[in-house]
């Protein structure tokens, strides 16, 4: 079951998803562990500046608003966030740079759907593991798992610490 959680979590954080789910790991070898597509995606991510990630999360959602035939707005719904724009398959450094609107480049909007998405992903990861809701320490553990697949500009930030911090204290 745990690994299944893994790999659940992967696919939820990473653009290299197919590669994570074909890959059985545990917790403890999963920060270890690469796949020949999953090391090429993750190298070339790591070698992108920050204001880059931000820059190619902007085009991303450019896409997704010509897809949608409109500039995404507080009525644009679930469905289309999650459909023709496609945020869920935005990677965690990509989503964090949306939601501290790294150089000033999304709207309330899109930081707004960010949040949301991140939350989603949170939640859903700690539901996984911890479905009856009787297992605190578990999804504690799970949410420390999560953390700490965020990006070093997330790691650097006071929110991640005090996260980070809050899940350990529980497990």
């Amino acid at each position: 079951m745990f690994s299944a959680f893994v790999k659940y979590v992967g696919s939820s954080y990473h653009s290299h998803a197919e590669a994570t789910k074909s890959a059985a790991s545990s917790i403890s070898d999963r920060s270890s562990r690469v796949t020949s597509t999953g090391s090429a995606a993750t190298a070339d991510a790591d070698k992108k500046s920050f204001s880059q990630v931000a820059v190619d999360t902007r085009k991303f959602l450019d896409a997704g608003n010509q897809k949608l035939g409109k500039v995404a707005d507080a009525g644009t719904s679930d469905q289309e966030w999650h459909g023709a724009i496609r945020i869920q398959t935005l990677d965690r450094r990509a989503l964090y740079a949306i939601t501290t609107n790294h150089g000033g480049l999304f709207s309330a909007t899109e930081v707004r759907a960010a949040k949301g998405e991140v939350a989603s992903i949170e939640a859903r990861a700690s539901r996984a593991v911890n479905p009856r809701g009787t297992d605190a320490a578990g999804a504690a553990r799970t949410t420390i798992t999560v953390l700490d697949g965020a990006g070093p500009e997330e790691k650097a930030s006071l929110d991640w610490a005090q996260k980070r911090a809050a899940a350990q204290v529980q497990s």
